[in-house]
């Protein structure tokens, strides 16, 4: 699948937006969820898509913020 797809796109804005806006750095992020702050960033900017496990992890820790 094509990583710049619009929906890629939005997720990886998403993420973006939900770390900046809890006032999470990119190492805090990825601290929380157990992966690399590298793959955080490749999220970010449409480098990689998450897998849905990784999706699920980012949104619990947005709903314990």
């Amino acid at each position: 699948k094509n990583i710049e797809e619009p929906e890629n796109i939005k997720l990886a804005n998403n993420i973006k937006y939900f770390r900046k806006h809890s006032g999470e750095t990119q190492q805090d992020l990825a601290l929380a969820i157990g992966i690399s702050e590298s793959a955080i960033s490749n999220y970010e900017t449409y480098q990689r898509v998450p897998d849905i496990a990784i999706i699920n992890k980012i949104f619990i820790v947005a709903r314990t913020i």
